[in-house]
């Protein structure tokens, strides 16, 4: 019996979630049962033995079975689980089974969260891992890569050291022998200057007793020698001997000068030539003389007068003089520098 009351109530909270709203099922409660905890007919008469001569014990036997019938309800009643009990019983195990079903919901949602999270959790470590692996070869790809560039720059710089250490070698032995060049061309510029000078000066030296004619007409089978020493005679009174004449001849013009050609006349000795010298105001009537110079001495001479330091230029027995603009004499030498003479001439050139 308590397990079929136990069924039905657990029928009835199948049917409703609600303790407030309790409908019993009776379905499976036996007949006699169902009499006895909820209808409240009458239990099922008994026999009665109709006897018309016993009306009063009849009528006895009816307030006896509905005393029965009063107490087996009551009975009945008192045994019957009232609505409140159902109440608390079903609120009991409604709350016994949301508790049972919340630690349950705990429980999965706990376990799907644990799955979830190591799920998630492996994932991430997969994906942190993969991608640890991807930047690990990435990297490792540009190590190799710059490894390779640093192998290649290495041999470069070594074949650019050797480039350069082999230029530097080059470069030294250049310059050795630049210096060399540049010592030998100073020895020989030097050189050459010196040969230079002494050239002028043997050149001048062997013109010493020579004086050139300059404007001296001239005339067809001319003898320059006779013609001279009468000129020289008649103009100044001056006895020349012709013996003293070692060589007297015209030399070529040049083509931009008009006039008679220049003559040269080679005197014996100094003394001659250094008086027909003396004479030459006289002369000029007929002829200009002058001293014989190099080329080289002529030059001097032109650059001296046209320098601005420079008040006037001579030639005297091989060697060419000046007067600076303060009134110093100098001496100078076809290769000299004219401005540095002047400043820095030794009192022993004057």
């Amino acid at each position: 019996m308590a397990s079929e009351v136990r069924s039905s109530e657990k029928s009835a909270l199948d049917n409703a979630g609600n303790p407030d709203n309790i409908i019993l099922d009776l379905s499976n409660v036996s007949e006699a049962m169902k009499c006895q905890i909820v209808s409240s007919a009458p239990p099922l008469k008994r026999d009665r033995v109709s006897s018309s001569g016993q009306s009063g014990t009849g009528e006895i036997d009816i307030y006896s079975e509905l005393m029965e019938i009063k107490r087996v309800q009551e009975k009945t009643l008192k045994s019957i689980v009232s609505s409140n009990d159902i109440k608390s019983i079903v609120k009991s195990v409604m709350e016994e089974m949301r508790e049972g079903m919340k630690e349950e919901i705990k429980k999965e949602i706990k376990e799907e969260m644990k799955e979830e999270i190591s799920e998630i959790t492996k994932q991430t470590i997969e994906k942190e891992k993969n991608d640890r692996e991807n930047a690990m070869k990435s990297i490792e790809e540009k190590v190799d890569k710059t490894e390779k560039k640093l192998g290649r720059a290495k041999d470069e710089r070594d074949a650019l050291n050797l480039d350069i250490s082999t230029l530097r070698e080059k470069f030294n032995k250049q310059a050795a022998e630049m210096r060399e060049m540049k010592k030998r061309m100073s020895q020989c510029e030097e050189n050459y200057q010196k040969v230079l000078s002494l050239s002028n000066f043997n050149q001048q030296y062997s013109q010493k007793n020579n004086i050139k004619v300059l404007k001296w007409s001239e005339k067809r089978d001319e003898n320059l020698r006779s013609d001279f020493c009468e000129i020289v005679k008649s103009k100044t009174g001056q006895v020349v001997n012709p013996r003293d004449v070692l060589a007297i001849h015209r030399i070529p013009k040049n083509q931009d000068s008009r006039g008679p050609r220049p003559v040269i006349i080679k005197f014996i000795n100094s003394e001659s030539r250094v008086a027909v010298l003396k004479q030459r105001a006289k002369l000029k009537e007929t002829f200009t003389t002058l001293d014989h110079l190099t080329p080289q001495n002529i030059d001097l001479i032109n650059r001296l007068n046209n320098h601005p330091k420079v008040e006037r230029a001579w030639y005297f027995n091989t060697r060419v003089y000046a007067y600076d603009t303060k009134g110093d004499r100098h001496k100078f030498d076809i290769c000299d520098d004219i401005d540095y003479k002047l400043r820095h001439a030794p009192l022993s050139d004057q």
